[in-house]
């Protein structure tokens, strides 16, 4: 089907899709920028066939930015992400569909610091928490207690 879009006003648009038997299959916002380009920018929601949520994402200047959610088709929510600026940032988290944790991960401006996964039982699948990626070690000689420092993007 071709996409219906709603003209909130000159610099303002939705696009909604959908599927043949008609039920919404998204709904994205949009914003003319200053470059006179459609960006997607507010809520991206989209759906399963019998109306279910799948995705619901927040956008900015066309990037990701804030707390997006996903769901299975039984309607339990399986994973929640944190985006700033387009990149992850702060807590990525992963569920079964019976609301079992399965991951979680932990993001700084992009970069992985660590993670952690669950099996079945509830028991760490990944072992320990890992040794952050983001982080270096480095020796300060003027200082010697200061070994982790951030690196900086």
């Amino acid at each position: 089907m071709t996409p219906e879009i709603i003209k909130i006003d000159t610099n303002t648009k939705i696009k909604i899709t959908r599927y043949d038997n008609g039920e919404v299959i998204s709904k994205t916002a949009y914003v003319n920028d200053k470059n006179h380009e459609w960006q997607k920018h507010g809520m991206d929601i989209r759906w399963y066939g019998d109306g279910g949520k799948i995705l619901e994402i927040m956008r900015r200047d066309g990037k990701e930015h804030g707390v997006d959610m996903e769901w299975y088709k039984s309607g339990s929510k399986h994973g929640e992400k944190k985006w700033k600026g387009g990149k992850l940032h702060g807590m990525v988290s992963w569920r079964d569909e019976d609301g079992r944790k399965e991951s979680e991960a932990y993001y700084l401006r992009g970069q992985l610091l660590s993670r952690i996964g669950w099996d079945e039982e509830g028991k760490c699948a990944l072992g320990k928490l890992l040794a952050p990626i983001g982080i270096q070690r480095q020796q300060n000689k003027s200082n010697p207690s200061k070994k982790n420092v951030p690196r900086s993007n």
